[in-house]
């Protein structure tokens, strides 16, 4: 397994403007992580059209190589049933447009997987089919209502039928059954990617025992990225930011835990 960490690790630092994808890139290179985890709106585009960026990307690729940072997933925050603006109909032809120039952004940096979340299965399977041209895999998270379980991600799978259509799984997004459903999700679905938490499911804020998982996930044949998406407290009740300090001591934990279980020591 590898270890990686997510741009929304550091969600209140880049909405201050204290934090920019540079500085993140620096920051993960100090954790001596294996890669990143970039969502669209940490990039920080001028023109907020990533066709128009080829500059920005080529120094991304050159950033990332001399940090020796491997980009794991690329994830837009694309939900395809929001409008745009309230009470406005939902501009889905606009949406995918949108959400294939991430594909080709994807193949650009030659990143295996573009994070999506759940979506009518008409249009999953076109972006699965051009995803498919491009040699890149979506990787569908089990992020809201639509995807509870795995039988969710069975009916889903099934349904949109492609071998470029595989499973972001989030240890934190199962409201029930958390250790069955990533047992059963990994063994009998396409994992590709995992979002490793430190608690489960917000309204019950379940502290996940990560060792546990970690295990599980390794005895269910997986062997990609483990990337730390920290959603816990962004400050103190002073206003101090606790997102450096948090993702310094997650990563420092998980990272001895991997390392261990890469040699073949089994984790208690």
């Amino acid at each position: 397994m590898k270890l990686g960490c997510s741009t929304v690790s550091y969600l209140s630092l880049f909405e201050t403007g204290k934090m920019n994808i540079w500085d993140f890139l620096d920051e993960c290179a100090r954790l001596k992580l294996d890669g990143v985890e970039l969502q669209d709106r940490h990039f920080g585009l001028s023109s907020g059209r990533p066709s128009l960026e080829r500059g920005f990307w080529e120094r991304l690729k050159t950033e990332c190589y001399f940090r020796r940072l491997e980009i794991s997933s690329i994830s837009p925050e694309i939900f395809f049933d929001k409008p745009y603006e309230p009470a406005k109909p939902v501009d889905l032809a606009r949406k995918v447009a949108e959400f294939k120039e991430w594909i080709n952004v994807a193949y650009l940096l030659r990143v295996p997987y573009v994070r999506t979340f759940p979506a009518k299965i008409s249009i999953l399977k076109e972006l699965a089919g051009y995803a498919a041209s491009h040699n890149v895999t979506l990787a569908m998270e089990n992020h809201g209502a639509v995807v509870q379980n795995v039988e969710d991600h069975i009916n889903l799978m099934r349904a949109v039928n492609s071998p470029y259509f595989r499973i972001n799984l989030d240890t934190g997004n199962f409201p029930s059954r958390l250790y069955d459903n990533v047992e059963q999700v990994t063994r009998s679905l396409g994992v590709r990617h995992v979002h490793l938490k430190h608690y489960g499911y917000r309204k019950g804020c379940t502290w996940i025992d990560n060792p546990k998982m970690i295990w599980q996930l390794h005895e269910e044949g997986y062997e990609g990225y483990l990337s730390i998406e920290y959603e816990g407290p962004r400050t103190d009740e002073h206003g101090k930011n606790l997102e450096r300090e948090a993702v310094r001591d997650i990563a420092k934990n998980f990272r001895g835990r991997i390392d261990l279980l890469n040699k073949g020591v089994k984790l208690e």
